[in-house]
C-alpha cells in the first residue's frame, strides 16, 4: 500500500523511509526543504531495488532454501517499474537472466534467475535490463 500512495503523492507529499519503517509526510509546503538523504532517510523513489528481506519457514532473506535460484521483491509500482519489462537482474555490473516471473501470490514477485545461489544479491543494491 505504502509504494502506491508514494507513486501517487510523490509530486505533493514526501513519501520516505527512516530507519527502516516507510512513512508519508504531506503535504510539502513551499520553503520546506527535505533533510539531506542518508542510509537512514531514503526518499520515494530513490529507494535502492534490493530482494526483499523475507525470512520464514521457506526464504532466507528473499531466497527461497528449497530452490537458491529463485528470489523475491516486493510486487509493488516501485518494483513493477524495473521488472515489467526486464529480462535481467544486474548486481554488482553483473547480468543475471531472468528465467521465470511468478506472481502467483499476491504482492509478491518471484524471480527464478539463471544462477545457482541469489544469495549473491542479498543486501546489494539491483538494477534491471
Amino acid at each position: 500500500m505504502f509504494f502506491e500512495l508514494a507513486d501517487n503523492l510523490q509530486s505533493i507529499a514526501t513519501c520516505a523511509q527512516v530507519d527502516n519503517i516507510w512513512y508519508v509526510f504531506a503535504p510539502l509546503q513551499s520553503g520546506v526543504k527535505d533533510p539531506k538523504q542518508s542510509e537512514s532517510f531514503i526518499t520515494y523513489p530513490n529507494f535502492p531495488l534490493r530482494l526483499e528481506d523475507l525470512t520464514d519457514g521457506a526464504w532466507t532473506q528473499g531466497v527461497l532454501n528449497e530452490n537458491k535460484s529463485i528470489c523475491t521483491v516486493l510486487d509493488n509500482p516501485f518494483t513493477q517499474h524495473f521488472f515489467d519489462d526486464a529480462q535481467y537482474v544486474v548486481c554488482e555490473g553483473v547480468s543475471y537472466k531472468i528465467l521465470k516471473k511468478d506472481y502467483k501470490d499476491a504482492g509478491w514477485l518471484m524471480l527464478t534467475l539463471d544462477l545457482k545461489d541469489a544469495n549473491v544479491l542479498v543486501g546489494k543494491d539491483l538494477s534491471t535490463r
